[in-house]
């Protein structure tokens, strides 16, 4: 008799599932969650599964669970597939489920989240507007009152304006209001 799919060929002795299979003894063996169905030899982990031999594949951090499939990268995560999944620049810690944009970033999701204007870079945490910017936070931020608009550091109070940073800047006595430009 030839041994049974996904058996080895220890014939002293009863046979032992090969790498991949499940331990359903009484009929063919089916490939374990996570394995491919290479069946002439040994079962290799599908993509995005980590190496557990002893027991059913688990997904790599980063990657989803359509189990009935390759695994796919979760959002968020870039494609270093040999190794578990690393988070890109701009997405939060939620590791049960698809990363969500942090803000201040936007959602060029092919590539490292490019900062919006008028956010600093603080990247262990979600991004605080730059001084001088309104909270427009679906958007582009926009320059306040009062500010120019060197977006490359935190923004300076134009000549003829007060330091009242948590509201739009005030003229200071003896300025107009021409918020294009320095006042006159």
């Amino acid at each position: 008799m030839e041994p049974r799919e996904g058996y080895s060929t220890n014939l002293g002795r009863d046979m032992v599932p090969r790498e991949g299979h499940s331990s359903s003894l009484g009929r063919d063996m089916v490939p374990r969650e996570g394995c491919s169905t290479n069946l002439g030899r040994e079962m290799v982990p599908r993509e995005g599964y980590s190496s557990n031999l002893g027991r059913d594949i688990v997904p790599r951090e980063g990657y989803s669970s359509n189990l009935g499939r390759d695994i796919v990268p979760r959002e968020g995560y870039s494609t270093n597939l040999a190794r578990d999944m690393v988070r890109r620049e701009g997405y939060s810690t939620n590791l049960g489920r698809d990363m969500v944009s942090r803000e201040g970033y936007s959602a060029s999701l092919g590539r490292d989240m490019v900062h919006r204007e008028g956010y600093s870079t603080n990247l262990e945490r979600d991004m605080v507007p730059r001084e001088g910017y309104s909270t427009n936070l679906g958007r582009d931020m926009v320059c306040m009152e009062g500010y120019s608009t060197y977006v490359g550091r935190d923004m300076v109070p134009r000549e003829g304006y007060s330091t009242n940073l948590g509201r739009d800047m005030v003229c200071m006595e003896g300025y107009s209001t021409y918020v294009g430009r320095d006042p006159t």
